[in-house]
């Protein structure tokens, strides 16, 4: 997926069904993904990526993943959202070439992730 600045990929995680209101309103230009636990994705947006898995177990939702920086142009990659009812960042990756790893966990089975250069 190539979108401007932002991509999302939103996940109804653990409950066999999709949520069509797990992803909130996009602004122009940015892509939802609906999916289940367990779940991997590859994100990209024009100077940025990242690669995320989920999954659920004992009525925890879990993620782990990277973001990376792929464009010397002063911005960093970064991962946000929700995991559960916990909102999370990622360590923002930049220069170019930058990669920070991350890993997440809560108790409930929907995730909400979203990658953005800032």
């Amino acid at each position: 997926m190539t979108m401007g600045l932002v991509a999302a990929a939103a996940f109804a995680a653990c409950s066999g069904t999709a949520v069509a209101s797990a992803a909130p309103a996009a602004p122009s230009g940015q892509v939802s993904v609906l999916g289940r636990c367990p779940e991997t994705k590859d994100v990209h947006v024009n100077g940025g990526e990242a690669h995320w898995t989920v999954w659920c177990s004992g009525g925890r939702v879990y993620v782990d993943g990277y973001v990376k920086d792929t464009k010397a142009d002063g911005k960093c990659a970064e991962v946000y959202g929700s995991v559960g009812s916990v909102a999370v960042n990622s360590a923002n990756a930049c220069p170019k070439n930058n990669k920070k790893t991350f890993a997440w966990n809560a108790p409930g089975n929907s995730v909400a992730l979203y990658l953005r250069l800032i």
